[in-house]
């Protein structure tokens, strides 16, 4: 399928639905009408509205024909930009990760297909509800961590209402069947939490903190130690520790220096703090880079704890952070306020992880509608939002990505609205399509420059990647309520004349794919993601 011109100005574009069964059947029978600014009514759509044959299509194709010049102004060809390709600017980053899963809990389904459909590499081991968190596996802080008794890895777990949750190492298994790269938490879900009280306890944690880290990453399964994960905590400057901060430090550090002493391969970080640790710095005084703080609001936390890490030489592999922000800015924003703490600190080695990101609706001011939340959770706003964000790390630095979640698969139903980018029983949602061109582009091996020429302030979002065999591709994303029309300049490389697009489009993001012919402009419609493979020499 090819985007070609109609009459002399006018592009037409002829596209498949991949959700359609009727294109599924190959009784393709869509007409290809005008896309442009210019043509209004008219944005490239296929005609669908009698999915029976067409009794007269060459009359009804010369109709079309005949509007398309007629209507289309001598400038329908004109794009507003150029996106101009340069040079190389890093590598690209597989952040291919998701919170929970593939397991089927409770009343979801065995997202295993699903998962590597979508392309996901990584899974974290958090809110499981009971399986692989500490509380479960060392349930008695009293007992000596040396006695295989005090630890329980293989009990099938319920809900309060009698329904599954697995045992432990079931969890842990369908992540490796799978195909995917566990990144083990030590901590508990957010319904399952308890911090160990005493020095005693705390001691006591430790020593079966690296018990847990031997069972699951060296013994039974111990082709992973030498390149694994392992994040201690999650957000402990939330809810999910309410003791002294300065008890939770020491933790963290006799942890992290515990298992860096047996197994010095390993990756070890954390804590996987809340959005609140860079956005709630914003409302206060900036402070200064480097120095510890009172822990008076985010950043003075973060300060704080990174101040304790490097008072007692504690080694750090990688910083863990959260985000739930419609804003995509926030993202990269958030990104190199920890580069920078961590710079500044001396952990200039240490990797950045966000470890949980999403949209967040819940606390919006005014309350949002079931159908505005529903277009942030599965529709095109979401979509949009999101994949901007994901460029935002990428062009951020940040090493390790895991969106959250799979589903969410505790009480309730689906409207749409919830945190999963999965239904229930496996369905996908708009922003597991959106995460699924997150994993095309994936292929490319390095981040090129990408300029809009002329210089100017747009909506317009764009990350180009280069394979390397020398292939081009870009993900872009209209973040605006306007089309944008523009066009490529693949600046000295030898490309061919056409791309292959996929794009989600429309308020309920709808997948399609498609040709593109180069010399002609590109029209991005409002919260549309589109991922375009270019056929290049090396």
């Amino acid at each position: 399928m090819q985007k070609r011109g109609l009459g002399s100005r006018c592009p037409s574009l002829q596209r498949k639905d991949e959700r359609d069964p009727w294109w599924v059947q190959g009784e393709a029978r869509t007409l290809a009408i005008p896309r442009s600014r210019e043509c209004p009514g008219l944005r490239g759509y296929p005609t669908t509205h009698d999915r029976g044959r067409v009794k007269n299509p060459t009359l009804l194709l010369a109709i079309l024909l005949g509007f398309g010049i007629w209507h289309c102004g001598t400038e329908v060809d004109d794009a507003e930009f150029t996106v101009v390709l340069g040079g190389v600017s890093g590598p690209v980053r597989r952040l291919l990760g998701i919170n929970g899963g593939p397991y089927p809990q409770l009343q979801c389904a065995d997202f295993a297909e699903a998962y590597r459909q979508m392309g996901v590499e990584t899974v974290r081991t958090h809110d499981f509800y009971g399986p692989l968190d500490m509380a479960t596996l060392y349930p008695n802080r009293l007992m000596p961590p040396s006695l295989d008794i005090s630890f329980d890895f293989t009990s099938e777990l319920y809900d309060d209402s009698g329904n599954s949750l697995g045992s432990s190492d079931n969890v842990f298994a369908a992540i490796l069947d799978g195909g995917f790269e566990p990144y083990f938490r030590l901590g508990d879900s957010w319904n399952n939490i308890s911090e160990p009280k005493t020095d005693t306890e705390r001691g006591n944690y430790v020593r079966a903190a690296v018990k847990v880290v031997d069972h699951y990453l060296a013994s039974r399964w111990g082709q992973l130690v030498n390149g694994g994960s392992v994040e201690i905590w999650n957000e402990p400057d939330g809810r999910f520790w309410k003791r002294p901060r300065e008890e939770f430090f020491d933790l963290f550090a006799e942890i992290a220096m515990a298992l860096k002493a047996k197994y010095p391969n390993l990756k070890v970080g954390g804590p996987g703090v809340t959005p609140w640790g860079y956005l709630s710095g914003l409302d206060g005084a900036p402070g200064v880079c480097g120095q510890a703080g009172s822990g008076e609001n985010g950043w003075e936390w973060v300060r704080s704890f990174l101040g304790h890490l490097r008072s007692r030489e504690v080694p750090l592999d990688f910083f863990s952070w959260h985000m739930y922000s419609n804003k995509p800015e926030e993202y990269g924003a958030a990104a190199r306020f920890y580069r920078s703490e961590l710079d500044c600190f001396g952990f200039s080695s240490a990797a950045l992880h966000i470890t949980e990101w999403n949209t967040s609706i819940e606390q919006a001011d005014p309350p949002m509608s079931v159908e505005e939340q529903r277009r942030w959770r599965d529709g095109s706003l979401g979509t949009s939002r999101l994949t901007a964000a994901w460029m935002a790390l990428q062009k951020a630095g940040v090493t390790q990505s895991m969106i959250y979640r799979g589903a969410f698969c505790g009480g309730g139903g689906d409207n749409g609205t919830n945190l999963g980018i999965l239904a229930f029983d496996g369905r996908r949602k708009a922003t597991a399509d959106a995460f699924e061109l997150w994993a095309g582009f994936s292929n490319s091996t390095q981040l090129l420059n990408a300029t809009l020429q002329p210089a100017a302030s747009t909506n317009l979002e764009i990350l180009a990647g280069m394979e390397a065999g020398g292939d081009l591709r870009l993900l872009v994303t209209n973040l605006g309520r306007e089309a944008i029309r523009w066009k490529l300049e693949s600046g000295d490389r030898s490309c061919g004349e056409t791309a292959q697009v996929s794009e989600l489009s429309g308020e309920d993001a709808t997948p399609s794919s498609y040709s593109w012919k180069l010399d002609l402009p590109f029209e991005s419609d409002p919260s549309s993601v589109i991922l375009i493979t270019l056929d290049c020499e090396p």
